[in-house]
């Protein structure tokens, strides 16, 4: 979807989007709480009113709403069900890192004819990344998968070694990985934000192409002055 360009207008649509998901959310609310993960009517609510590209660029369809607007959606968010909240944080989050930094071959596969996916996942480089012919192999495990379960994609940090001669040194990598290729690790087992579903997960000798990778320093491909520390701020 198109949010508005004018910014009153903007805010206002963000949070009559926010206005048209309480009903499903605030329903769903029991389930989370005794299942430790959103239900698929929550996730789905949220998908489809265009919350999780709150920090999307504008050129791929998104919001790209200014930090204080992100809080107002969120906090409105929040005061429906916190653990909806949280996810569609850490969701619009990964949707707006992939959609700025991502490369065209990358937005093609992730956001194609402009669709909006669900990512989740965290950019802590605790995975390892071999290069290979046409992107790498990655092993890793993850904490704090929040909304996971809902998920299309999952990104991961990974470090790469890179050998030149006797001279070893790392630099850090985001890649995407598809959920259904992902291992789950049951171990949410909290008092607080329970329906998070923010478990741990983990990849092994998984390939990624380079299309869906981007790295920790990169300039973003897309967006304005948001991005310019790497990540929607």
């Amino acid at each position: 979807m198109n949010w508005p360009s004018n910014q009153a207008e903007r805010r206002h649509a963000l949070l009559n989007a926010v206005e048209s998901v309480r009903q499903t959310v605030q329903k769903n609310v029991p389930f989370g709480e005794r299942n430790g993960h959103l239900h698929k009517d929550t996730t789905d609510a949220i998908h489809e009113a265009g919350l999780l590209s709150l920090k999307l660029p504008t050129e791929l369809g998104g919001a790209e709403a200014d930090p204080v607007l992100q809080t107002e959606v969120l906090g409105a968010l929040a005061a429906i069900d916190t653990s909806a909240a949280w996810c569609t944080m850490v969701g619009a989050t990964n949707v707006g890192s992939a959609g700025a930094f991502l490369p065209d071959k990358g937005i093609d596969i992730v956001f194609p004819e402009n669709a909006h996916p669900s990512i989740v996942g965290v950019g802590m480089t605790l995975g390892k990344a071999i290069p290979t012919e046409g992107g790498f192999l990655i092993d890793g495990r993850w904490p704090y998968g929040s909304g996971i379960k809902g998920s299309e994609w999952v990104t991961g940090g990974a470090k790469v070694e890179l050998v030149s001669g006797n001279i070893s040194a790392q630099s850090g990598i985001r890649a995407l990985f598809k959920t259904s290729g992902v291992r789950i690790i049951e171990n949410w087992d909290v008092a607080g934000l329970k329906g998070s579903g923010s478990n741990d997960y983990e990849v092994s000798a998984s390939f990624v192409p380079q299309e869906l990778t981007w790295s920790g320093d990169h300039t973003p491909e897309r967006g304005g002055s948001l991005y310019n520390i790497q990540r929607p701020a």
